[in-house]
């Protein structure tokens, strides 16, 4: 498993956790955009081009006014760094 496998298998069992825990979700999340997140990521690792599929989720976390703070944002940001490089 590569670096940007692990990533990516990581948030998406953080963001599980909050779809099946909405108690622990913070309230600038939502259900919706944590799938479309999780799909996202799916089509990130297969493709593994940003110039042939750039994410939503960037501009959406920020639309949606996520803490910067917050591990998934971190972990997202992060992600999508590497993604860049690859």
């Amino acid at each position: 498993m590569t670096r940007f496998e692990k990533m990516i298998f990581d948030i998406k069992e953080d963001i599980f956790y909050l779809i099946n825990n909405p108690n622990k979700m913070p309230d600038y999340m939502e259900v919706d955009q944590l799938q479309q997140i999780i799909d996202e990521l799916d089509k990130m690792s297969i493709v593994k081009n940003s110039e042939k599929y750039y994410p939503y989720y960037p501009k959406g976390i920020i639309d949606c006014c996520w803490d910067y703070n917050d591990k998934i944002y971190s972990k997202l940001m992060d992600i999508l760094y590497v993604y860049k490089k690859i």
